[in-house]
């Protein structure tokens, strides 16, 4: 039941920062997805279903969720005019080494519970590196993958808020010269897959600075 009380609270929290459902129900199914492997992982580590194994169920409800909505929320803010692979790069160029560097960090942090005399920190370890490890790898490899071959729009906020950038910048664009963020020039006609890739890395960058 806390299980699924914590995944409710995922999915109404979620909105509020994804701007859009479908995103949330793939993030929610992949947590669902992450928890199933952990509860295997229980057995793997041949240790018992109790309160301490039960506990980092839970708690791994908002500890993944992280590893997953940072890259979907990236995805959706990138350049809808952006074909689905060109976005995806976009958003795991900006935030895949992010993710990857934190739950690296997280992991060297709590090895030392991997020596301790008490059975109790040993079982926290073993919850918490199950975690990581399943957090990153759906999170860099099922997630992406998901918003790669999955059909799901952008929404209409993100839509009128692209649009409004792109007016902004078109009021400074020369003949044939892009303008970067910063005022410098984006790409000159015609623009590459790659200077626009670049170009939305650098918008992009840009939008969360502001």
């Amino acid at each position: 039941m806390n299980f699924v009380l914590v995944l409710v609270a995922v999915g109404l929290i979620s909105p509020f920062v994804l701007k859009q459902p479908y995103a949330v129900v793939v993030l929610v199914g992949i947590i669902a997805v992450i928890d199933v492997d952990l509860y295997a992982s229980i057995y793997f580590w041949g240790t018992n279903v109790n309160s301490l194994t039960t506990l980092g169920l839970v708690m791994a409800v908002g500890l993944v969720v992280d590893y997953n909505a940072h890259i979907t929320h990236c995805f959706f803010m990138a350049d809808p005019s952006l074909s689905r692979p060109e976005r995806l790069s976009v958003a795991m160029k900006t935030m895949g080494k992010s993710v990857f560097m934190g739950g690296i960090t997280t992991l060297l942090g709590i090895i030392p519970l991997a020596f301790a005399s008490c059975e109790i920190f040993r079982i926290f370890f073993k919850m918490f590196f199950s975690i990581i490890v399943f957090g990153l790898l759906h999170g860099l490899v099922l997630g992406p993958t998901l918003l790669s071959v999955l059909p799901i729009p952008t929404p209409d906020i993100l839509m009128q808020l692209h649009s409004k950038w792109r007016g902004d910048l078109d009021g400074k664009v020369g003949a044939g010269v892009g303008v970067g963020v910063g005022g410098g020039p984006l790409y000159e006609t015609p623009p590459t897959s790659k200077s626009v890739e670049d170009g939305a890395i650098e918008a992009h960058a840009g939008n969360t600075a502001l």
